[in-house]
């Protein structure tokens, strides 16, 4: 990846391969293990993301349960991880396409391992899971991506609009300072 301190993009549609077109797609391509991918993976991240144009933030995830844990907190993690993609496409007026492994996966050493949810799923800007896989089997999830839905979210639902940026002073730091 470029370094840079904004993720690189992949744009999708129009004419150009550029995507200079308003029915072109911008899509942040923070996969695997850059350096741009956890910081995606925030608030602050999918924010920034969105600020700079994305109109889909894709979240590559590799996460489960251990197999000792699932029956008490399964649910709960799987909602969890659910609700925390979803609010990113809310908050942003953006769709998110969160991809999650399936399978098990146990160490040579005959620990329990972790299992793998599956569950990636396809949200609009308004949260709406519009598209869903299992929870048990590889597959290719198709879903479609409306520009326009993003425009009339973004209008009706103006989370990104009407944001305080007055208060965000500092957003991009690490810690702020303590002196008002």
């Amino acid at each position: 990846l470029p370094s840079s301190d904004r993720p690189p993009t992949i744009v999708i549609g129009g004419p150009s391969r550029w995507g200079s077109t308003p029915d072109a797609a911008r899509i942040p391509s923070a996969i695997g293990r850059s350096k741009a991918a956890p910081t995606l993976r925030t608030s602050e991240g999918a924010r920034l993301t969105a600020l700079r144009g994305a109109n889909v933030l894709f979240y590559p995830t590799a996460i489960g349960w251990h197999p000792h844990e699932k029956e008490i907190h399964g649910t709960e993690q799987r909602n969890a991880w659910q609700t925390i993609q979803r609010s990113h496409a809310i908050a942003n007026g953006v769709y998110v396409a969160a991809v999650n492994r399936v399978g098990h996966e146990k160490p040579s050493d005959d620990g329990a391992g972790i299992e793998f949810w599956g569950s990636s799923f396809l949200c609009d800007p308004f949260g709406v899971v519009t598209a869903e896989g299992s929870t048990d089997r590889e597959e290719v999830l198709i879903g479609e991506v409306d520009l326009a839905r993003i425009e009339e979210v973004r209008r009706n639902w103006p989370f990104l609009r009407d944001r305080r940026i007055d208060a965000y002073a500092g957003i991009e730091q690490r810690f702020l300072d303590e002196k008002e």
